[in-house]
């Protein structure tokens, strides 16, 4: 339909199944994309851009804020990244309401399973129905601030609703390993993920972001949000969901090779 005054605009981009694949689109897709939106923004209503929590890239001792250097490490991120930087000449430029999010991994069942989350539950379930498939992974040591999808759309109509615009970081705060999330998942059913799971270093990634943190003091004071589902209750929640799922249809869903680990 046609945006009309007083609309609320939601610029956003998904990311591809790959980080390093269609790299040709990423500028397009994720930089370029937002400016558009950020016109109409400036002719008929308030804007929330949701930008990557990769944008920070490593961060070996501070945690990410958003007055953080970005340091993005795949172009993904560096395409949000100049998305997120966009906005914030927008915002000052024109006196708009345009508000970044800057969202850190946030995971529900709508997750494809290109995504590492999504993988790993669907193997999961698929290995506890009966399935003897190994389960490939890469680099089980890199860490990630996952949260609840959910949660972190909340946090966005608090954003739209504050007296002001401004960036915030929308995150749990806590930082676990993909091997924390992997014993978590298997835990659900279980079973030992050690008897099921590989790391397969074709999988591995050159510049693969090792660990993510973020400070989320400013957001949650400023608009009194924080998350309360945690690393282990979401993994639980995944894996429900993919039980349910896998009992209503034909079986659970089929294998991926690859997968990431997007914002």
């Amino acid at each position: 339909r046609e945006v009309g005054a007083g609309d609320v605009v939601e610029a956003r981009s998904s990311g591809p199944f790959s980080q390093f694949c269609r790299v040709e689109t990423q500028p397009e897709v994720a930089a370029v994309f937002p400016c558009p939106a950020l016109v109409v923004a400036a002719q008929v209503g308030d804007q929330h851009r949701a930008a990557g929590g990769e944008v920070g890239g490593h961060i070996p001792e501070d945690l990410a804020g958003v007055e953080a250097r970005f340091r993005p490490t795949s172009p993904y991120a560096a395409a949000k990244a100049s998305a997120h930087l966009c906005g914030v000449v927008f915002r000052n430029s024109f006196n708009l309401f345009v508000s970044n999010g800057v969202m850190f991994n946030h995971e529900s069942p709508l997750r494809p399973v290109q995504f590492v989350t999504r993988k790993i539950v669907a193997a999961a379930v698929r290995i506890s129905r009966g399935s003897d498939e190994s389960l490939a992974l890469g680099d089980l040591s890199v860490q990630r601030d996952w949260g609840w999808a959910p949660e972190f759309v909340e946090a966005m109509w608090l954003i739209l609703q504050h007296h002001e615009p401004g960036d915030f970081i929308l995150a749990t705060g806590e930082t676990h390993s993909l091997e924390a999330f992997v014993t978590a998942v298997f835990d659900c059913i279980n079973l030992d993920w050690r008897d099921h799971v590989v790391s397969d270093p074709k999988l591995w990634r050159a510049t693969e972001l090792g660990q993510s943190l973020a400070d989320i003091e400013e957001t949650g004071r400023i608009l009194g949000w924080r998350a309360e589902v945690k690393m282990a209750e979401l993994a639980e929640r995944l894996v429900q969901h993919e039980l349910q799922d896998a009992n209503r249809a034909d079986g659970p869903v089929p294998a991926t090779d690859t997968a990431v680990m997007m914002s």
